[in-house]
């Protein structure tokens, strides 16, 4: 339904634009309709044009792969949702698409592996079907995450295999053990008649017209007393009856149980003539019962284990019927929340609502704990909570997942939910924060002094001797570097802390760069530095974020060249959709792409998807392990992409790499 609504929408959207003279409006309205599907959907939804371009992504998206929204579009899917090792076949597919047309997948059912944010591999199932617009050809994904449904399928298949198991147990006692019907006169107790099944319960013997005590001989002196006392009038029933019985090949005696009526039968006048005799062989069932009672006690001994296992689990585990009474707390949970181990089971989710807090302060109420969410069939994957133990008061930071628990038809009978406490993690990641906040506000009063007096002294060097010159220049640079780094700690503490403010002002993009070069470029580094293109260009951003960027990329250029080689710099306006832009409609806006390309050390492919992430260093442990914090490109994808830009790049080890930066055009009149 979400599919075929979907495509009802994003046609009526592109029938507006073909015919209606108020596009903008009807466009918005349809878009915002949709925008509203799509996050209501069950589904996690992705859309992407023929380049891999992600142009929409809904909220379930947002909580399948740890992306928001703003982060995903504009981005490829390649490199945000497939795991590296199934990128080339994916870009393959995308390649033979645009080249021939065709898409195998389109309609149909696949299950495989994707990968959310933080690099973990998650299974999903995927639908993808294509719609065409005005701006061109959108596939959509519909996802579906596997991970709860294949845990429960392996659940669900061993308890079918359990059950499976006492079937066939059972079929076999059954099997082998029929119902025999027999008659026995009051004469000489001689059978007068018996049934196939009877017979099968004594094979071998000749039982038809022979007395009874014959045939049986080895156990006349149990049936003797046993058919007297049914002449007698009496009705007689035995349950699992122990016999010694010798087998058809006349060897040992061996125990036969069996369970049998013997009911007199008057057949002329008030005389009891005959008995009838209704015999099922029970060994097999009282064997079996020894062996159930066997695995009784060895599945009671493995309850416990468990039991014993997910009680010294470092995790807290808490378990809920569909009433939400907690069926099981471990106790990890239990200390967790502050109760007595011994009276979890009195707890509700009213008692759990009780312990949780907002980020303001507010109790939680029912409604929103992870439980009542997966009792209503959500699958709660990453939450986290401060929870408010019992007995102290003490706050404590909790990470949880939680999932419901559902029965072969998929009614939910409860839930689970699985919750660490990162209070410690929590703790030492805010003072790792406010210690760089500091430590960069502390530096750079310092830092500021330095530099004003370096180069006050810098401005005095007629006369001063070459070796004091020397040191003077060399002072010039460390200090240069300790406000680079000073000002680096101040922008990801910013934007960790949420504080990054950026302020947009019209901008000419051709003569920011091209004072930025210069100015780098000041001192000989032993690589050339070469404008090959800079385009006059307008645009909306925050010019010291700006400069950090060109800066930035400019950095690594020279510092990942080889001596003696060079660093290419171009800046040229391009239409929208040429740049990747999401959104661009054909024909319509410009973009100014800036790119820095080198020659140099390149960068190894493993290491590529990773490559924006704060403090990461793709050169570490290589021929190519420079100095720097590893922010420099984090801070500036941070600054790029809260200004409505977007960056990329393209790299082969040992080739060198080229990075992009493209901003739309500033529209003309006033800033």
């Amino acid at each position: 339904m979400l599919k075929v609504r979907l495509e009802v929408m994003l046609r009526s959207e592109e029938q507006s634009e073909l015919n209606s003279e108020t596009v903008p409006a009807g466009t918005a309205r349809t878009t915002e309709s949709l925008r509203v599907v799509l996050d209501a959907a069950l589904d996690a939804v992705i859309a992407m044009d023929e380049s891999g371009i992600i142009r929409e992504w809904n909220l379930q998206a947002e909580a399948l792969f740890g992306w928001t929204r703003q982060e995903a579009i504009g981005r490829t899917v390649a490199d945000t949702v497939v795991p590296p090792r199934a990128r080339d076949h994916h870009l393959r597919g995308l390649r033979r698409f645009r080249e021939t047309g065709d898409a195998p997948i389109l309609g149909k059912r696949l299950t495989l592996d994707a990968r959310d944010k933080s690099g973990r591999e998650i299974p999903i199932e995927l639908r993808v079907t294509a719609l065409r617009l005005p701006d061109g050809l959108r596939f959509i994904a519909f996802i579906n995450d596997l991970t709860v449904m294949r845990g429960l399928e392996r659940e669900q298949r061993n308890v079918v295999a359990q059950i499976d198991a006492q079937r066939q147990l059972f079929a076999t006692i059954l099997s082998n053990a029929p119902a025999g019907i027999a008659l026995i006169s009051s004469h000489d107790f001689t059978i007068e008649f018996a049934n196939p099944a009877f017979h099968a319960l004594s094979p071998g013997r000749t039982l038809q017209g022979r007395p009874a005590l014959d045939a049986w001989s080895e156990i006349a002196h149990q049936l003797e007393p046993l058919y007297r006392r049914a002449l007698g009038g009496e009705t007689i029933h035995l349950v699992d009856e122990r016999f010694r019985m010798h087998p058809p090949t006349d060897g040992a005696l061996e125990d036969h149980w069996f369970t049998f009526t013997m009911v007199p039968i008057r057949r002329e006048g008030p005389a009891i003539d005959a008995i009838l005799v209704v015999a099922v062989e029970t060994t097999d069932q009282v064997r079996a019962r020894s062996q159930v009672a066997e695995l009784a006690s060895l599945a009671r001994q493995r309850a416990a284990e468990l039991r014993g296992i997910i009680d010294h689990m470092a995790d807290a585990v808490f378990v809920c019927d569909q009433n939400g009474r907690l069926t099981l707390v471990n106790a990890a949970g239990a200390a967790l929340i502050g109760f007595d181990h011994t009276r979890v089971r009195d707890l509700t989710l009213t008692d759990l609502a009780a312990r949780e807090l907002t980020d303001h302060g507010r109790e939680r109420q029912v409604h929103e704990l992870a439980l009542s969410r997966a009792l209503r069939g959500e699958s709660v994957v990453v939450r986290d909570v401060i929870v408010r133990r019992a007995y102290d008061g003490a706050e404590r930071w909790v990470r949880s997942s939680a999932a419901a628990i559902r029965d072969d038809s998929g009614a939910v009978l409860g839930a689970v939910e699985v919750a660490r406490d990162v209070t410690d993690a929590e703790r030492l990641e805010r003072l790792k924060r406010e210690f760089v906040r500091a430590a960069a506000h502390e530096l750079n009063t310092p830092v500021t002094v330095v530099t004003g007096y370096a180069q006050v002294l810098a401005r005095q060097l007629q006369g001063v001797p070459a070796s004091s010159r020397e040191m003077l220049e060399g002072l010039h640079r460390g200090v240069e570097r300790m406000e680079t780094i000073v000002r680096a700690l101040t922008y990801v503490t910013r934007i960790e802390l949420g504080e990054l403010a950026l302020a947009r002002e019209r901008l000419r993009f051709d003569e920011l760069v091209d004072r930025v070069v210069t100015r780098m470029t000041r001192r000989p580094v032993g690589i050339t530095v070469r404008v090959a293109r800079l385009d006059a260009a307008m645009i909306d951003a925050d010019r010291d974020g700006i400069e950090q960027t060109v800066r930035n990329l400019l950095s690594n250029a020279i510092r990942y060249s080889k001596p003696g080689s060079s660093v290419e710099v171009s800046l040229a306006v391009a239409a929208a959709a040429a740049a990747g832009r999401s959104g661009a409609a054909p024909g319509g806006g410009q973009d100014a792409v800036l790119s820095v390309r080198d020659w140099g050390a390149g960068i190894p492919k493993e290491r590529q998807a990773r490559i924006f992430e704060r403090f990461y260093r793709a050169h570490t442990d290589t021929a190519y392990d420079f100095e720097g914090l590893g922010v420099g490109l984090y801070i500036s994808h941070e600054i790029v992409t809260r200004l409505g830009g977007r960056m990329w790049f393209e790299s082969v080890e040992g080739k060198g790499s080229m990075f992009h930066v493209a901003f739309p055009i500033a529209p003309s009149g006033a800033a």
